[in-house]
């Protein structure tokens, strides 16, 4: 059996009413469920119950009873092993694979490369690594022309001196 590679999918805000529930903020609005096998604080757990509610997920962890077990834990990540999720669909990634594919311009120079995928406010944002200095560059169409997660690598249009100090 391999060791599971886990990934941050919400943040448990605070305990919900005295019978062990949390409310759990997810990373992606767009999550309606978490997988039923989750580590919370590095602990596994199993998810008996859980529903949507408007600012994310009311969720009961098997052997979370009481309000004070609950608020223990406030603040640590929900991760879920990366085997249990969905393949994503044509056209889609998981913003945790972009890291480490190198950056092109169209013309096949290199840009960089991708540190990590940063939700903004707009928009998503590339962390790209220039030349050892971190760069933002929105995740928008008009900048991201292909990603090629089998190459590793993606190819970005960006405006002259969007990437100078």
């Amino acid at each position: 059996m391999t060791a599971p590679r886990l990934l941050a999918m919400a943040r448990v805000a605070r305990a919900h009413a005295v019978r062990g529930w949390v409310q759990v903020v997810p990373f992606n609005p767009d999550t309606e469920t978490l997988p039923a096998h989750v580590w919370v604080a590095g602990v596994p757990r199993e998810i008996v119950a859980q529903e949507r509610v408007h600012k994310g997920l009311l969720v009961h962890f098997q052997g979370i009873d009481d309000r004070n077990a609950a608020d223990a834990l406030r603040g640590h990540e929900i991760q879920c092993d990366r085997a249990d999720l969905p393949e994503p669909d044509e056209g889609e990634v998981y913003a945790v694979d972009l890291a480490g594919l190198e950056a092109f311009t169209p013309e096949g120079g290199r840009i960089g490369a991708v540190v990590r995928l940063d939700a903004g406010a707009a928009h998503d944002l590339l962390v790209l690594d220039v030349l050892g200095v971190e760069r933002l560059v929105p995740y928008v169409p008009n900048f991201v022309k292909s990603v090629d997660m089998a190459a590793r690598r993606m190819v970005l249009e960006l405006p002259e001196g969007l990437l100078d100090v």
